[in-house]
């Protein structure tokens, strides 16, 4: 894209299961969701500053229910007119984000990617997968990263900053953070609610407007369900 095809969205709704779909250096537009319901891979060309991604609307990448999407070397900004999300306010499926992925049996891999968003950055529900690794998700106007209703999510050396929300959110799901800097949000560095799995270790979390790590809704009974340690200030 834009060689051989001349749009993304024109590119994935061709694509064979498996094909790898490569953006030329430069800015691409998305003029409406780009919903993925297969396995793809996109790729930028370069590095993620030589491609980027703009996106609008209520979101702009979805990977729905069966889909499996791998997503490398990319700038993906999204742009709302109306409001994302107040400060710390959960993220409802339908909240405005830059990627989401929903649904059981689908999965999310971004890698060495970086997200801006009129929102939230990424978001995993409904049982779904989600990897996040060499990712800088930074200046949401929201969560940057969140994760609900049952999904599982690896975050694994990325950079959360700069976000109106939490670095990383996460409400009944599993949960594994390794090795992140998490810093300069404006709600917590990473908040859970409810019964959350899973461990968070070894990140680098400083500046954060409320804590590091802020429990909320949490019963007593699951609190051992997800392990807190070797986190660095």
């Amino acid at each position: 894209v834009p060689t051989e095809v001349p749009t993304l969205e024109q590119a994935v709704r061709e694509a064979l299961p498996g094909t790898i779909v490569l953006l030329a250096r430069g800015t691409h537009t998305l003029s409406s969701p780009l919903v993925i319901g297969k396995q793809v891979r996109i790729k930028g060309e370069g590095s993620p500053s030589e491609c980027q991604l703009l996106c609008s609307g209520g979101c702009g990448i979805m990977v729905d229910r069966g889909g499996y999407a791998l997503i490398s070397a990319l700038t993906i900004h999204h742009v709302r007119a109306s409001r994302g999300a107040e400060p710390g306010e959960m993220a409802p499926t339908g909240m405005a984000c830059a990627v989401r992925v929903s649904g059981a049996g689908s999965r999310l891999l971004l890698d060495h990617c970086e997200v801006r968003a009129d929102g939230v950055g990424v978001a995993a529900t409904d049982d779904s997968r989600l990897d996040l690794q060499f990712t800088r998700v930074h200046d949401c106007k929201a969560h940057a990263v969140c994760v609900q209703s049952n999904a599982k999510a690896c975050v694994e050396e990325c950079c959360l900053e700069s976000n109106a929300g939490s670095g990383i959110h996460a409400d009944g799901a599993t949960l594994e953070a390794r090795r992140n800097t998490v810093c300069h949000n404006q709600h917590s560095g990473v908040q859970l609610l409810g019964r959350c799995c899973g461990s968070i270790k070894y990140n680098k979390m400083y500046e954060n407007r409320r804590k590091n790590v802020a429990l909320s809704r949490v019963p007593w009974w699951a609190r051992g369900s997800i392990k807190v340690h070797s986190n660095m200030r």
